[in-house]
């Protein structure tokens, strides 16, 4: 048997480790927090090569939703045939831009949750050209104020794309694009509680008690794609698809 550098018997029947962690749900996730919103700057432990990202965490319960945007100089062209582009490769353009505009869209999104304006967004990026791409983030992530982490905000988790490798389904996960629409804003107080509602034409959205509604919605085509239902390997098993169209809500969220 192999030496175990940590001591197995030293755990306490009580320590928090032991216990099952409350995550998120599919969709609304009320009372959440931004824990990490950082520029990173490191070496790879896989092949020792340089990296620049920007982290971001987003805590819903006990679980932490990490997104990680690495800023690379090649890029994924887009569609079905996903190829590796470089400078001077055809489409590498266009490819550069459709990535890059939805990641500064969600630096953007999240930093508008600690109350800056597009104004000041905007203004810390005067005389930022689309070449200075680290420059421009750097600038971005210099905006996030001092305990951010205390500010509560409402938070939408939505499936994997596809499973993963190594599992045997897809799992709850941070949106990394805007294409789907808002998924994290500032704590909305409902009047009473949340109740959500799925309507086959309208799609995805919540009112409270007196009617209003929140600001998360999503279409009917979003509900019929992968980010709204959990596939598994011999068949999907989803909450997301309930009949009639417009169904019951299957959650509440109080405030």
């Amino acid at each position: 048997m192999s030496e175990n550098t940590k001591n197995i018997f030293a755990i306490e029947a009580d320590d928090s480790a032991l216990q099952t962690k409350q995550g998120g749900s599919f969709g609304l996730n009320a009372s959440a927090h931004v824990t990490t919103f950082e520029f990173e700057e490191g070496v790879s432990k896989k092949d020792d090569s340089p990296y620049k990202a920007v982290n971001i965490v987003y805590q819903v319960g006990d679980k932490e939703y990490k997104s990680a945007f690495f800023l690379n100089e090649s890029v994924f062209s887009g569609g079905n045939d996903r190829k590796l582009l470089s400078p001077g490769d055809e489409g590498y353009e266009d490819a550069y831009y459709n990535n890059y505009v939805q990641v500064i869209a969600v630096i953007k999104h999240t930093l508008g949750v600690f109350g800056l304006t597009f104004a000041i967004i905007n203004s810390a990026l005067a005389g930022i050209t689309g070449n200075q791409l680290i420059e421009g983030i750097q600038k971005l992530v210099a905006l996030v104020p001092a305990g951010f982490q205390k500010i509560p905000v409402d938070f939408f988790l939505e499936y994997q794309w596809n499973i993963s490798e190594g599992q045997d389904r897809t799992y709850l996960t941070t949106p990394k694009n805007m294409k789907g629409g808002e998924f994290v804003v500032p704590a909305v107080k409902p009047a009473g509680k949340w109740t959500e509602v799925r309507d086959a034409e309208e799609g995805l959205s919540y009112i409270d008690d007196n009617g209003t509604k929140h600001p998360f919605t999503r279409t009917s085509s979003y509900m019929e794609s992968n980010k709204a239902r959990q596939q598994g390997v011999g068949g999907a098993s989803s909450t997301t698809t309930q009949e009639p169209a417009q169904a019951a809500a299957k959650s509440t969220w109080e405030s």
